[in-house]
């Protein structure tokens, strides 16, 4: 039987999703910035940004984008549905033996995806970017939101994930075979999402490796809105303990 002549397209050694919401000021600059990084850090990679439903210019410059990259894709949500729903989405779309999602700000050196790549191929099945560990920097963030940020963590270590302080950070990064496994388990579709997804990779086994981030910078902007979100955050732990409970992640 004859072979079939057609190459098959081989999966790119780095994905990275970027969830964007109104992000007109940010989107352009992060994408340009990126693409420079990983085009001289790795030999094939893809760029993926999910809109999530976005009522200023983040489609019309993205769109620019995917007419003169190949490696670009970009997807639009139908309606705003939230930041979950978009880093599901663009994850499950992603083709990476490593896949990362990241703030559309991104806020971090982005040479720390080097760094976490290199535990990714040699240590670890998951990594977390973490701004309280020795070589990480914190810039900018205002005392309420640091005060708010850390009893949402000491919440966090007692309702649902053991061991990590910083499950907030807006940068993690897979194996191909663990994200698939997590997001394919994941339901919460706002920012509780961060914290249902490693509770999903706890509890399935997976091996994590926290590694420090360095910021550039604090959006004055930003999406969270400390109480009714705190509010919100608090509900979807007590959810994720409910949804295990009753068996909707089938970690068994």
């Amino acid at each position: 039987m004859a072979s079939d002549p057609t190459p098959k397209k081989s999966n790119p050694q780095i994905s990275v999703v970027i969830p964007a919401y109104n992000e007109q000021n940010w989107i352009e600059l992060t994408v340009q910035t990126l693409v420079a990084f990983l085009a001289k850090e790795f030999k094939t990679w893809e760029i993926i940004v999910v809109d999530d439903g976005s009522g200023d210019r983040t489609q019309e410059i993205c769109e620019q984008f995917s007419q003169k990259l190949k490696n670009f894709v970009y997807l639009r949500n139908a309606k705003n549905t939230g930041k979950g729903f978009s880093v599901r989405r663009g994850m499950q779309t992603a083709n990476g033996e490593i896949r990362f999602f990241m703030d559309a700000d991104m806020p971090f050196e982005l040479d720390v995806l080097s760094s976490m790549v290199h535990a990714l191929e040699t240590d670890c099945d998951i990594t977390v970017g973490a701004r309280d560990l020795p070589g990480s920097t914190l810039i900018g963030v205002p005392f309420i939101r640091f005060v708010a940020g850390q009893v949402f963590s000491w919440l966090v270590r007692l309702f649902a994930v053991k061991g990590i302080s910083d499950t907030q950070c807006g940068l993690k990064g897979f194996r191909a075979p663990a994200a698939e496994a997590i997001f394919s388990r994941t339901t919460i579709n706002d920012f509780g999402m961060d914290v249902e997804v490693l509770f999903i990779a706890q509890h399935l086994g997976y091996r994590i490796q926290r590694v420090p981030v360095r910021m550039t910078g604090f959006r004055g902007d930003s999406r969270v809105h400390l109480l009714k979100d705190s509010a919100n955050m608090f509900w979807e732990l007590l959810l994720i303990r409910w949804k295990a409970l009753r068996g909707t992640y089938q970690l068994k």
